[in-house]
Order: structure tokens, then C-alpha cells, then sequence
């Protein structure tokens, strides 16, 4: 899974910073989010040389604030309609999905979309995406494509008392995320249809109403996670990524006979304890090892078949059909029909597994149930669920301290910076112009005046390509050095154009 950090917004039509709305990470592998500035370079144009002697020569970069055709804001309101449009490109793709598919994805929908700027192109460079002008020059860095588990796109809140384990927020989409015994991260919040008794054991049901651990429906049994998946009672408990309820490999919703619904919150469940096998990496980590050698070999094309298996389920809305076809397309001898069954399992609902006990602590809510909770039972539950709250509010101050320390005073030196260096590279140019021109005959003027005004425009350019390079490298480097570098650059510039 992928993800992609759109670069904010320094201006729109009404001022105001502007943020891209979020995508859940656990069912779309791209997606825009939070990062830092850009030069406002959309729709760039050059004012034109005046027509007679007496009028300045207009050689400032005009950044476009006018709207594209068929759009009804400014230039930041172009912009985020651009980014919505590639963030939705991207919105749908497989969990499988490559860095290449991602970017021809984006690609497509930039090329038709209303609101790209005329003779603007989207060019990648690495996991940098850019706007690219007319003269092949970077004018405004869009974001950032990354991988869902690349530490840069996580900060980590102080630690509580209270927690098991360790929050992490992403900067891309402001979710809460803590790892697993692996080190992946693994979203904050998983639900889990429950079991009531059965075979003479007290399962989930039971448990909650004691107000205690919910465990394993096979306690002591030291299967791996593999049977788990694969059906085989264990020690381990399933949880999933989604809000909703999912389907067993018979094609029923686990919670049909409305046994009732948890929300869990792992930020009270030890790191070790916890493995998300529904991604790749994950699966690659806890499954894969548990594989014959044979299968083992195989391991990316199984992976990737039963992730096509499941996306056809998907489109069949889940019917009970498509999953029997799906159970009898087992790929080869090489896994026995209960892995195959695991593989196909963990993909659709999304699984991630907690070993050992899921504490009664951890659970926030209850519900979709036939059967209530008693009073005390359900009160502790809300009490966990405000407990829970306020963990989730010191995570977004974690994030605006994030935004503030390292985004604002670097984006305040540089705007000013690059009014300052503007400004004073265009009075250069005019003088240079003026002092020279006055001794030319009068046919040499015109294209003497063109030729500076030309300059000018490259120059800008590169001015305005300075700035970009320095916000983009100085944001997590050192903001003071960015803003010397810039200045450093103009008068570089400036150096072109002696009085």
C-alpha cells in the first residue's frame, strides 16, 4: 500500500489553507494527504511588453489567481480540485496495486481534467510528483508518493500512562495508527463480530458481561497464525480493519445472527501481542514462513491470486457463489486447501490478529446485538470510550504542534523571502534595461527591451524554482539554512542584470 502526501496550499481564492480530505488507508493503497508548500505557479503567465518607449517593460512572473475556465475559484481553488481529482484516481486501486499502476492512474486523470492548467504536464521524479510548465521547468511540486508504512509519514504523541502501546498519527490523513509485533503500523481502531458460548466454553458475550479479557477460542493451543486464518480454533482473536461487518468464507456476515459488534481500541494492546496479515508485508511476516518449501517459492503469485479471488468477490457484492469459487480456484498442490482458504481469508476481512487476550479495557463500544450488555458492563465500556477520546485528542495536538514547528516559520521566511528577492530582481532588470537603452538607436530598442524581458522570464523561473527546492528539502532540514540558500540564489540572479 501506497500513499500519496499532497503539498498544502499556501493561498486560495479566500485565503485560507486548504486539505484535501482523507481516504481510509485500510481500503485504498494511494492517497493524498498533509505536507508542506508550493510556488503558485498554475496558469503562469507574462504580462507583454509594453507598445511604445515610454511604458515600464513588465518582466514579473504573474502567478495566476484568475480561475481556469469552468472552475469557480481562484488559483487554490484550481489546485485542490486538481488534487481531488488525482487523489480519486488513485482511491480504487487494489491493495496490490504498483508504484508504475498508481502513477499512470494519476497521469490519466490529470491529462483529462477540467481543471489542469493549459500546457501543464505531470511529470514524476522518484516519489516527488510535479507541475511541469510548457519549458520543461518544475513550477509547483504537487506531493508525495510513498509507501503506507514509511516512518516519515508518522509522528509518534508522548506516551500515557495508560497506553500498551504507542500512538502514531499520519501526517498524510491525521489517523491514528499503532504497530505490530512485526513493526507495522496498523490503524488505531479495529472492530470484531463476537461469539457467544458454545461446546459447553464462554466465548465474547460471555466474557463482556463479566467485564473481562475476551481470549482465543482455543486458549492454550500453539497453532500459528497460518491455521488461525485458515479456520482452526487458536489462541488468537480476529479483528478488522473496516467499520463494517465481513463475511466468513462461506459468504455469511459474521455477525448474522446479530451476536453483536466491538470496537477495540489497540492502543491498549501490547505491541507484540497484535499481527496484521492483511497486507502483503504483513502476510509475508506471519503467514509465509508457515508455508511448505514448494509454497514458499510461490509465495508472491499465491498472494497476488487470492487477491484476485477476493476482488472478484468484491464485485460480486459478496455473494455466497463467489466465494465457493473462489475456495475451488486453489492455484496449485503446493498449498493445502485450509492455506489457501487463510490467504484468501485474510485478505477479505482485513485481518489483523491479537495473541493471547484482547483486554476488556480496549473495547469502546458495543452494539448491533440482540442481547444487551448489563448496566456495569456497558458503563465501564463508555468509560473506556471517553478515556479513549481524550488520548485521541492529546494525538491531534501532537499534529498541530507538527504543523506549527516545522511548516509555518519556514513558509512565513520564505513567502517573504520571495516577495523581497522578486521584487528586487525586477528593479534590477529595469535598471539594467533603462541605463542601456537610452544610448541604442531607436531600431535596436524594441529588441533590446525583448530580449531583457525574455530573460527576465527565465530567470523568474528559476527564481521561483529556487524557492520550491528550498522549501522542499528545508522543511525537515534546517529552515534557516533554507532561506540563506534562497537569498543566496537571487543574487546570483540579480548578478546577470549590472546596473
Amino acid at each position: 500500500m501506497h500513499n500519496f502526501v499532497a503539498e498544502h496550499s499556501q493561498t486560495s481564492a479566500q485565503g485560507n489553507q486548504s486539505q484535501v480530505s482523507a481516504l481510509s488507508n485500510f481500503t485504498r493503497p494511494f492517497e493524498f494527504s498533509r505536507s508542506v508548500g508550493h510556488v503558485p505557479m498554475f496558469n503562469g503567465a507574462v504580462s507583454p511588453v509594453g507598445a511604445s518607449a515610454e511604458q515600464p517593460i513588465q518582466m514579473l512572473r504573474q502567478f495566476a489567481h484568475e480561475p481556469k475556465a469552468g472552475t469557480q475559484y481562484g488559483y487554490g481553488g484550481q489546485r485542490d480540485l486538481l488534487l481531488q481529482g488525482l487523489k480519486s484516481s488513485v482511491a480504487g486501486l487494489g491493495d496490490d496495486a504498483t508504484h508504475d499502476e498508481a502513477k499512470n492512474s494519476m497521469s490519466e486523470a490529470f491529462y483529462t481534467h477540467h481543471a489542469k492548467p493549459d500546457n501543464h504536464t505531470i511529470h514524476f521524479d522518484g516519489n516527488n510528483v510535479f507541475l511541469r510548465n510548457q519549458h520543461g521547468r518544475n513550477v509547483d511540486k504537487l506531493g508525495t508518493l510513498s509507501h503506507d508504512q514509511d516512518p516519515a509519514l508518522y509522528r509518534q504523541t508522548a506516551a500515557d500512562p495508560s497506553d500498551k502501546n504507542e500512538l502514531h498519527v499520519n501526517i498524510s490523513d491525521g489517523k491514528h495508527y499503532v504497530k505490530d509485533a512485526n513493526g507495522l503500523y496498523t490503524p488505531r481502531f479495529q472492530t470484531r463480530s463476537i461469539t457467544k458460548s458454545g461446546g459447553g466454553q464462554e466465548f465474547d458475550f460471555e466474557k463482556l458481561k463479566k467485564r473481562t479479557d475476551i481470549v482465543g477460542a482455543a486458549p492454550n493451543s500453539g497453532a500459528n497464525p497460518l491455521e488461525h486464518v485458515g479456520g482452526k480454533d487458536t489462541a488468537y482473536i480476529s479483528l478488522t480493519k473496516g467499520a463494517g461487518d465481513v463475511t466468513n468464507a462461506q459468504g455469511v456476515p459474521f455477525n448474522a445472527g446479530n451476536k453483536g459488534r466491538i470496537t477495540t481500541d489497540l492502543l491498549q494492546v501490547p505491541q507484540g501481542s497484535i499481527v496484521d496479515v492483511s497486507s502483503e508485508r504483513g502476510a509475508e511476516a506471519a503467514l509465509k514462513p508457515h508455508l511448505g518449501e514448494a509454497a514458499k517459492e510461490k509465495w508472491a503469485s499465491h498472494w497476488a491470486e487470492a487477491g484476485k479471488k477476493e476482488e472478484a468477490v468484491r464485485k460480486a457484492k459478496y455473494s455466497v457463489t463467489s466465494h465457493t469459487v473462489a475456495t475451488k480456484a486453489k492455484p496449485d498442490t503446493t498449498l493445502t486447501g485450509q492455506q489457501w482458504q487463510g490467504l484468501l481469508d485474510a485478505r477479505r476481512t482485513k485481518e489483523v490478529l491479537v495473541h493471547g487476550s484482547l483486554p476488556f479495557e480496549s473495547v469502546t463500544s458495543f452494539g448491533n446485538a440482540s442481547e444487551d450488555l448489563p448496566e456495569q458492563a456497558n458503563k465501564e465500556i463508555a468509560e473506556h470510550k471517553t478515556a479513549s477520546d481524550l488520548r485521541s485528542t492529546a494525538a491531534q495536538q501532537t499534529l498541530d504542534a507538527y504543523d506549527n514547528d516545522t511548516q509555518a516559520p519556514l513558509h512565513q521566511d520564505m513567502a517573504m523571502e520571495f516577495r523581497v528577492g522578486r521584487n528586487q530582481l525586477n528593479r534590477t532588470v529595469r535598471t539594467h534595461v533603462q541605463n542601456r537603452i537610452g544610448a541604442m538607436p531607436e531600431k535596436d530598442r524594441q529588441g533590446f527591451k525583448q530580449g531583457a524581458h525574455n530573460m527576465a522570464i527565465a530567470s523568474l523561473e528559476e527564481l521561483a524554482n529556487s524557492h520550491q527546492n528550498r522549501l522542499t528539502t528545508g522543511i525537515h532540514q534546517n529552515p534557516a539554512a533554507a532561506v540563506a540558500a534562497f537569498r543566496a540564489a537571487r543574487l546570483r540572479l540579480q548578478a546577470r542584470y549590472p546596473a
